[in-house]
């Protein structure tokens, strides 16, 4: 499915994004948890190849730190924003933790966009949960009943409230997505504010060398040409890549590779013809055309028997 656009198209937003992938994948599989040791895996790779000059963007995968960035003490938030140069920003996966007034907390699943001062320029809380991964549904029966999450670890995750347009300086605004929340049609951006570009960041090692981590990538691919943006996808093991809005790849590192992708941002489609809530329009009424055509041909198909 193409949007009715020149099939040329080729232009770039004017930034640098700067992927980082770690080789995750065997850890990850046998321990089922992402630990310090990766998020020091990353500082590294990242270190050896901010070699390459002006780079506007770092983007780091899902959960790619497993501490609580909001907190000023955190020790990887200022190691981070070491690497960065002047106004240049990185974005990454790390919980957010939030405690209330009662002794209770929230945990979210989110995405942090940190500038090379060691502060907050934008965070994401994951609002798409996945069931009996990251939280637990109908969880007073099931735990009565001695059921668990599949993954462990107690309490789940919280929803975040939804979709929404990241605006970071020198970045275009970006709609954030985290995991499978990319899955889902019409739900990947705010209408009300169209971004420039969509962001996955994901961790597909769970998937392993199976077929997973491309039919997440194909599901990926088909939301950039829906949205006439760009795709960059950011995944822990795999695959990383960076997918121009007619659904051609820019550039990429395969699943299982340890490295780096540099890439210029592909520009949005400007003059896509439908956008917004405008498509929830022309679906519902193509489903109803379509089910009454199917209502008359049953009906005249038993007039005739």
């Amino acid at each position: 499915i193409r949007p009715n656009v020149y099939q040329f198209y080729s232009r770039t937003a004017g930034c640098h994004v700067y992927l980082i992938v770690g080789d995750e994948l065997n850890v990850l599989i046998d321990t089922g948890i992402i630990t310090k040791f990766n998020s020091f895996n990353y500082l590294l790779t990242t270190e050896v190849g901010l070699k390459i000059e002006d780079i506007d963007l770092v983007i780091w995968p899902e959960t790619a730190v497993p501490e609580n960035l909001s907190l000023r003490t955190s020790l990887m938030r200022y190691r981070v924003s070491q690497l960065l140069e002047s106004e240049a920003h990185i974005i990454t996966g790390a919980p957010r933790i939030v405690r209330n007034e009662d002794g209770s907390r929230n945990i979210y699943n989110s995405l942090y966009a940190l500038d090379e001062n060691a502060d907050v320029a934008a965070s994401y809380d994951k609002f798409h949960l996945v069931p009996f991964g990251e939280y637990l549904p109908f969880e007073n029966i099931f735990r009565w009943l001695g059921l668990d999450q599949l993954t462990g670890g107690g309490q789940g995750f919280n929803e975040g409230p939804g979709p929404r347009t990241i605006v970071v300086d020198g970045v275009p605004a970006f709609s954030p997505l985290i995991c499978y929340e990319v899955v889902f049609p019409d739900r990947v951006s705010n209408w009300q504010q169209r971004p420039k570009w969509l962001l996955n960041i994901t961790n597909d090692a769970w998937f392993g060398f199976s077929d997973g981590p491309y039919q997440h990538l194909a599901l990926a691919r088909m939301r950039a040409v829906e949205e006439g943006l760009a795709m960059v996808r950011v995944a822990g093991s795999g695959v990383t890549v960076v997918i121009d809005p007619l659904g051609r790849d820019v550039a990429s590192l395969p699943v299982g590779a340890k490295g780096i992708v540099d890439s210029a941002l592909p520009m949005p489609v400007e003059d896509i013809a439908v956008l917004g809530v405008k498509k929830h329009y022309i679906n519902m009424t193509l489903l109803i055309l379509l089910t009454l055509l199917s209502l008359i041909t049953r009906i005249r198909k038993n007039i005739r028997n």
